[in-house]
């Protein structure tokens, strides 16, 4: 059975994630963590998705110089010693060396990135047409409506994608 890079099976990285996610989201009640599991999804292989946001400079800055340097020293080890009480540092030493590997939860985000799988969007050139519509609008509902079935709305936005998709192919 694979297993994670901490040793653990899938399904008791999921269980960690679960509990991380839940914790961060408030869902723990003082220090009490729930278990759970997703019913009946055992996947093949390990896997998990990177979603990132990036960082640029403005191609008509006066002080591009300047602008490196700020993003330099922002994503590189002295920036990230900054700000690794807050975040999830980008250099792996400091992570290591602040004890965020080995904690209960940073720990468990970072350990999913040894199971980073290509996003779905990658594959086709009509994501954002015909997919990214039907996920927003059921993420926005299982994220606002706490009465909300999660499997009934997945499989509604599941229906709207693929009939956007069938309507694109068919034009």
């Amino acid at each position: 059975m694979p297993t994670g890079g901490n040793g653990s099976s899938p399904a008791s990285r999921r269980r960690e994630v679960k509990n991380a996610v839940n914790v961060y989201l408030g869902a723990a009640d003082r220090g009490k963590v729930y278990r759970g599991d997703l019913p009946g999804r055992t996947p093949a292989l390990p896997s998990n998705q990177l979603f990132w946001s990036g960082f640029s400079i403005f191609g008509g800055t006066k002080h591009p110089e300047e602008a490196w340097r700020f993003l330099s020293y922002y994503t590189g080890e002295e920036g990230s010693q900054v700000w690794k009480d807050w975040a999830i540092p980008p250099v792996a030493s400091v992570a290591e060396e602040a004890g965020l590997t080995t904690d209960p939860i940073e720990g468990v985000w970072i350990d999913e990135l040894n199971y980073l799988s290509p996003r779905a969007y990658v594959f086709t050139p009509f994501w954002g047409e015909t997919a990214d519509p039907a996920l927003k609008k059921a993420l926005e509902t299982v994220l606002i409506d706490p009465g909300a079935n999660v499997a009934e709305v997945m499989q509604q936005a599941a229906q709207e994608a693929q009939t956007a998709l069938d309507e694109k192919l068919s034009q």
